[in-house]
């Protein structure tokens, strides 16, 4: 979003409040805003994870802020429902919107310049390192003590980032 706004800006955010793996998304796009002291967040807008609805709540939150330069969403939803919103009031070409998706839907709308970029998730990867832990666990010893189970240690990981990537128009 920063470099969609050349570090200006007034945004809006659309994820699912409440949800967790949303709000912690939610949590680490607004302390990387603060990099930005240029870019304001409005409004954190929040979403039904259904289009139609996403797109009243975005165009209500455009409506009450109209000096807003920025949307970006969380949920894979939220590209075509900011997207209409944008092009409902007629405001393509003065807001920029940062998806969070690879469908087909956000990729069109990528390829027609509705959108100036789109964050993915690596997901094909989330099979693929689970099984090789899955794999490693059950044919190797990855034990860190004599007897890992009844001194309760978990040789794997607590948390495993498979990673993301921008997707532009030129690589929709």
């Amino acid at each position: 979003m920063a470099e969609a706004l050349n570090g200006e800006g007034k945004v809006l955010l659309l994820y699912k409040i409440g949800q967790n793996s949303q709000d912690q998304r939610a949590f680490g796009f607004i302390d990387e805003l603060k990099k930005y002291p240029g870019i304001e967040l409005v409004q954190e807008v929040g979403s039904e994870t259904d289009t139609s609805k996403d797109a009243d709540a975005l165009k209500a939150a455009l409506q009450a802020h109209p000096d807003v330069t920025g949307i970006s969403t969380l949920v894979a939803s939220g590209p075509v429902a900011a997207a209409t919103a944008v092009r409902e009031l007629g405001l393509q070409g003065k807001i920029m919107i940062v998806g969070d998706s690879k469908d087909d839907a956000t990729l069109k709308l990528l390829e027609d310049g509705e959108l100036f970029a789109t964050v993915a998730l690596k997901t094909r990867l989330e099979p693929y390192v689970a099984m090789k832990m899955l794999y490693l666990m059950n044919h190797t010893n990855l034990s860190v003590s004599q007897d890992d189970a009844a001194a309760g240690v978990n040789v794997l990981p607590n948390r495993v980032d498979i990673g993301t990537f921008v997707i532009y128009s030129d690589t929709a």
